[in-house]
């Protein structure tokens, strides 16, 4: 809301009643001397500004009141600073942090890191979106996706309205610098909103193009000083102020200034917020030095105008972090950074990292497909699908359309839709465009089909598909993915320990881990699920040396590479509950246990039989704790949903009445002998003698005979 007054005790008057707002002042120089002893002090003051068309005749102690945050000659400044720290959240930079000992580095022994994840994904998302090309068609969505987003909002479909007319009529970066669009792009490029990001794809690759073009024709003009003055969350901060001399992406595009004056001024003041600090940010530019990262002056082309001496880097541009000091009285920290370049040596080892995860060599995936594969590992796998189907019903080259027949093949395998997997796998096989492709393109759709076949439980067929892919995969020239190779071992390890043959399985499983860690990040969640994959072998065998660290190495990755959500992140709460229990911390240990419950609800029903191994670990803790009937009630769900799914003869089946056996033991009730009994004749017949539920089912009916 904006009041204007031109009668200063009508303004005064005014700010006096108005004490349930937050009021920025904005004054001319004549007025300044007058009004700002007067109002100063006020609670419902949060800033004054002074407007002086000419600064060298402006009193400079006018400065010194806490509340001034300077003295400016151009309006439009002012206002952009309002917007920027009152009026959105959006000028809020968001930043990921790589330390300067890289920890996804194969072989590094650091643990993983959530930050590391997430500068990945940000990478990852400026990669594919910069390079990905639009049509008119394209255009045309991105109107129609702002003009349904915010039907509700008039004001804003009206400035909608004027982008749609005059878009081409003005530059990408004039449009950046308009009030309604840098606000909306860069929080959807600060929480990797890929919903809001490909819609808006078309914009953001002219921004991109148009920085490139602009810096083209930047003048060497050695080293360069530029600056960004911002308030940060505390906790924040903390990941920056921690890890000097390592790497700060920024998610965003990067206004910053030559004016360092100007910068000061938009750090703000922290004391008016105790979980915030006031920040300088002071960034080393080597012009002479070639860089991938476009950054330009964008003065002439703003909407703002020249005034603020303003620099614009494009979106996820890197830095490293050179030095954390105390600033002044005003500002509290200053971060030195410098722009890094195409010769870092840790960017260019973490970048090639980066681009194992989606971004393969191989022509079976395009940029929209490396986009839906990330998306996939994002656990966005429906948004993915919808892309590429809508994708499909435009006019594409048949080689295009091939790849995201395979693409959608391997999304609806992870959904564990196989009508629909097989359908568009058929679409890939029959597509003329086939025979004209090179020959490991058939590794992809072959590894695919075992995928499904695995779905399908037609394990036999599915190790004839895989085995096809992987002689094909060998034969690659010069050399074959070590990537691939590891996706490939690991389902075939899948495949002989479904077939019961679990000494190849664990041969196959380790070959997986050892090509995994060899070439993936080391935080990357595959390794974890072929570590998983592992414990849960050694485990049924009895094998129980690895199968500790296995688990905790492995939650450790998942818990750092998945959304909180994501439905592997069951499987973290479940090793946290299994370490709480090795600790016998019964409680943490049935909280973790509930928390993988409630995610699994999420993922499937109540009634899906992968919710019993939760189920029976709530009720071993239970048990542990005393609670009896909570321990009996949890293992009857259990047994109600294996009886409901007609799993009369399982592993599930023979712990569940295990553990009541548990439960009426620790009670003395002999009714225990005859659970254990029952437990025991259905372990027979699905699980091996070693397997530790049937040792330990030995061991109780033992005990409880003698």
């Amino acid at each position: 809301m904006f009041e204007a007054f031109d009668d200063i005790n009508t303004c005064i008057d005014y700010m006096t009643d108005a004490v349930q707002y937050k009021i920025c002042l904005i004054i001319t120089e004549g007025d300044a001397e007058l009004i700002i002893p007067v109002l100063v002090d006020f609670i419902q003051i949060d800033s004054i500004f002074i407007l002086c068309l000419d600064e060298s005749t402006t009193d400079r102690s006018i400065e010194n009141y806490p509340k001034v945050k300077g003295v400016f000659n151009n309006i439009r400044v002012i206002i952009q600073y309002i917007e920027e720290t009152h009026c959105d959240t959006s000028s809020t930079i968001g930043f990921d942090v790589v330390g300067k000992s890289i920890a996804l580095l194969p072989g590094d022994p650091t643990q993983a890191n959530k930050q590391e994840v997430m500068f990945m994904y940000g990478q990852l998302i400026k990669e594919i979106l910069t390079r990905l090309p639009y049509s008119k068609i394209d255009i045309d969505h991105m109107f129609e996706y702002f003009f349904v987003k915010y039907i509700n909002e008039p004001s804003r479909i009206e400035k909608f309205v004027e982008f749609e007319r005059d878009y081409r009529q003005n530059t990408p970066v004039w449009w950046y610098t308009k009030d309604f669009l840098y606000s909306i792009l860069n929080t959807a490029l600060r929480t990797h909103n890929i919903s809001m990001l490909y819609p808006m794809r078309v914009f953001i690759r002219d921004l991109h193009q148009q920085l490139i073009q602009l810096h083209s024709n930047l003048l060497n003009t050695g080293i360069m000083k530029l600056y960004r003055g911002q308030l940060i969350p505390i906790e924040e901060f903390e990941k920056i102020r921690k890890n000097p001399g390592g790497l700060l992406s920024i998610n965003s595009f990067l206004s910053t200034s030559r004016n360092k004056d100007l910068a000061e001024i938009f750090a703000g003041i922290s004391n008016n917020d105790p979980n915030m600090t006031s920040v300088l940010l002071e960034i080393t530019v080597d012009t002479s030095v070639p860089t991938t990262t476009p950054f330009a002056s964008i003065g002439a082309l703003s909407n703002f105008g020249e005034g603020e001496d303003e620099y614009l880097f494009t979106m996820d541009s890197v830095f490293r972090i050179n030095s954390i000091e105390k600033c002044n009285a005003n500002i509290d920290w200053c971060v030195r950074l410098t722009l890094t370049n195409d010769n870092d040596p840790d960017l260019f080892r973490l970048t090639n990292s980066i681009r194992s995860l989606v971004i393969t060599k191989d022509i079976s995936h395009g940029d929209i497909c490396s986009l839906a594969m990330l998306m996939m590992i994002m656990d966005e796998t429906e948004l993915a699908i919808e892309i590429l189907e809508t994708v499909l019903n435009e006019q594409i080259d048949p080689v295009e359309r091939f790849k995201i027949y395979v693409s959608l093949g391997t999304l609806y395998t992870a959904l564990k839709d196989s009508q629909q997997a097989l359908l568009n796998y058929k679409k890939a096989v029959n597509s003329y465009v086939l025979r004209f492709l090179p020959m490991n393109v058939l590794a992809d759709i072959y590894y695919g089909l075992s995928e499904l076949c695995m779905l399908q439980k037609k394990f036999q067929l599915a190790l004839i598909n895989v085995e096809i892919a992987l002689g094909v995969e060998l034969l690659r020239c010069p050399k074959p993915y070590g990537e691939r190779l590891a996706h490939i071992y690991h389902v075939i390890g899948r495949i002989y320990e479904n077939l019961d043959k679990k000494n190849e399985s664990l041969t196959y499983y380790q070959l997986a881990i050892k090509y995994a860690t060899k070439h993936f990040p080391r935080h990357h969640p595959f390794i974890a699920i072929c570590m998983m994959s592992q414990a849960a072998l050694l485990y049924r065998e009895n094998q129980l040396g690895q199968v500790v660290s296995n688990i905790q190495e492995s939650g450790r990755i998942l818990a750092n590479s998945l959304s909180t959500q994501h439905e592997l992140q069951t499987y973290v709460h479940m090793t946290d509950a299994q370490n709480f229990c090795e600790k016998h911390d019964w409680n943490n240990a049935l909280a973790s246990y509930q928390k993988a419950l409630r995610l699994s609800h999420l993922q499937v029903s109540s009634s899906h039989t992968s919710n019993c191994p939760i189920l029976c670990g709530m009720a071993s803790v239970y048990t542990r704790l005393g609670r009896y009937n909570e321990a009996l009630s949890t293992l009857q769900q259990s047994l109600e949903i294996l009886t409901t799914a007609n799993l009369m003869i399982c592993p599930h089946l023979t712990l569940t009445y295990s553990l009541i056996g548990e439960v009426f033991e620790a009670q003395r009730d002999p009714s225990a002998l005859s659970y254990y009994r029952q437990a025991w004749d259905i372990g027979l017949k699905c699980l091996p003698p070693t397997d530790l539920i049937m040792v330990q089912l030995r061991q109780a009916l033992s005990r409880l005979q003698h």
